[in-house]
């Protein structure tokens, strides 16, 4: 299971929650950098990553979201009804999470959702409350990949010494 993160507000009415689905590989200490900012805007956040494993199976990929939506849920259940959840997703990793997130928020309004009866009730929630969706390329350092692309000769040297 996933380890999700939550910021509170310091607001009783903040602006929005904001659920952050982080890229793949990305820290806790890189995700809440976002929050911060959300949070100097007045807004609650909910934060996590998909591990790599999780990525490759979707089963897990919808329980990674499902933890997410149920600690926005809790954060949306003691604040106004008005109070927008907001979805912001980084690269191909949070895509992936938010996709499984979404298809099944689909599913269940489509009555094809195979899911218990809480995790419905938790997409139709997410369903009712989205008021905006952010796609975000990941942040890279262009100085790492320049150096992956150095080293790869080293490292393949390395490899077929090994064998």
């Amino acid at each position: 299971m996933c380890d999700v993160r939550v910021t509170r507000c310091d607001s009783s009415a903040p602006s929005a929650v904001v659920m952050l689905f982080g890229w793949l590989g990305a820290t806790h200490s890189q995700l809440k950098e976002y929050s911060m900012l959300y949070h100097d805007g007045g807004a609650c956040t909910v934060r996590a990553t998909a591990s790599m494993l999780d990525t490759m199976r979707t089963p897990r990929l919808l329980a990674t979201g499902l933890a997410m939506l149920r600690a926005a849920a809790a954060l949306l259940a003691s604040l106004p009804p008005c109070t927008p959840l907001v979805v912001h997703v980084f690269s191909g990793g949070g895509a992936l999470v938010w996709e499984a997130l979404r298809d099944a928020s689909f599913a269940v309004g489509d009555g094809c959702f195979d899911g218990s009866a809480s995790d419905a009730a938790l997409l139709r929630l997410l369903r009712r409350r989205v008021r905006a969706e952010i796609f975000d390329s990941a942040p890279c350092r262009p100085l790492f990949g320049a150096a992956a692309v150095t080293a790869r000769p080293a490292c393949a040297r390395w490899l077929l010494l090994q064998l």
